[in-house]
């Protein structure tokens, strides 16, 4: 079974001959400030990361690394201290560069392994775009909500149609099989449970419907970055054939989560900082934890990955041996 054929058979929602496994991490330093679209170096660094990761790494399946595309391309909104500075955006022209531009990135990373992986590729949805904007201080775009909630959910909206102008580019024309889907809650208390649910979640929902009109298979990316917490039961009902959560800041195992997701594919397991086994861990450790996490998932297909991403700087056979273990777990089930 080629590594093709073993992933998209899991996001079918079957068991494969061993689980998979898929980890990633950034190839730009400044992920949050650089700019593809005004530095001709940050793309050709992004892409060279790519290929020595798939070189080196030799992954069962690839996510899409879109760095040098965070910002979204709207200079009022870049600027604003206050709502009232922005006022009504416009949308972006279809073939505006941040768009078309990404559609291109995705074609040279899917030529780097000739359509020989699964290959996901990574979209922030509207409100982690938006806070993208200002460094994720959550509580600079709650104010921005509590100064003017109407002229939010606008801006939100045309934010959301942007990316589904990408998402359809990327799933439409070239040969990326789905989107890393990646959303969280504003860490504010003044944006409640109601607001998320009124104002994010149609639109997250709505993207994610677009994409499986596209191509069946999507992972949900409910993003603990930093610490971040979400609660986790408003995302159950998200329409993506799989989720992937942060088990460390969200103390939710991949055996307890598997009660809030259902019939999800669970990707996951390892929590992905320096501090963390997946940077720090000895191969006896790793492999142990790795068959673990492979018990603890049963009869749910699965796919082993980490919280998000990863240190750059992880030894590269820290991989092999999770690998390793999938092979020597599928083994002895065999037996």
């Amino acid at each position: 079974m080629s590594k093709k054929e073993l992933v998209k058979t899991v996001f079918d929602g079957h068991q494969a001959e061993r689980t998979p496994v898929g980890f990633w991490h950034h190839f730009v330093e400044d992920v949050y400030h650089a700019n593809a679209l005004k530095d001709d170096q940050i793309k050709p660094a992004n892409l060279a990361g790519h290929q020595q990761f798939l070189k080196d790494i030799e992954p069962d399946y690839i996510k899409i690394m879109t760095d040098g595309y965070f910002q979204y391309p709207n200079e009022k909104l870049q600027k604003a201290e206050h709502l009232s500075e922005v006022g009504e955006i416009e949308p972006l022209a279809n073939d505006d560069p941040w768009i078309q531009e990404q559609i291109q990135f995705a074609k040279e990373v899917e030529a780097l392994h000739n359509n020989q992986l699964y290959s996901f590729y990574n979209i922030f949805g509207p409100l982690t775009t938006f806070k993208i904007l200002y460094d994720d201080q959550d509580e600079r775009v709650s104010r921005f909500y509590q100064e003017d909630p109407e002229l939010f959910a606008k801006i939100l909206k045309v934010i959301a149609g942007d990316i589904q102008k990408v998402i359809e580019g990327i799933l439409s024309e070239t040969t990326v099989d789905g989107i890393y889907y990646s959303t969280q809650d504003l860490q504010s208390d003044d944006f409640t449970d109601k607001d998320f649910i009124e104002l994010v979640k149609p639109l997250d929902t709505a993207l994610l419907n677009r994409a499986k009109e596209l191509k069946p298979h999507h992972i949900l990316h409910v993003c603990g970055y930093l610490g971040a917490h979400n609660r986790l039961e408003k995302f159950a009902d998200y329409p993506a054939s799989a989720v992937n959560w942060a088990t460390g800041p969200e103390k939710l195992s991949i055996e307890d989560g598997k009660k809030i997701f259902k019939d999800k594919v669970v990707v996951g397991g390892f929590q992905n900082t320096a501090d963390d086994l997946i940077y720090k861990g000895t191969e006896e450790e790793i492999k142990a934890y790795t068959k673990q996490l492979i018990k603890e998932a049963g009869d749910t297909p699965y796919v082993i990955g980490a919280d998000c991403t990863i240190p750059a700087d992880t030894p590269r056979e820290h991989f092999e041996w999770v690998r390793q273990a999938s092979i020597e777990e599928a083994a002895e089930n065999e037996k």
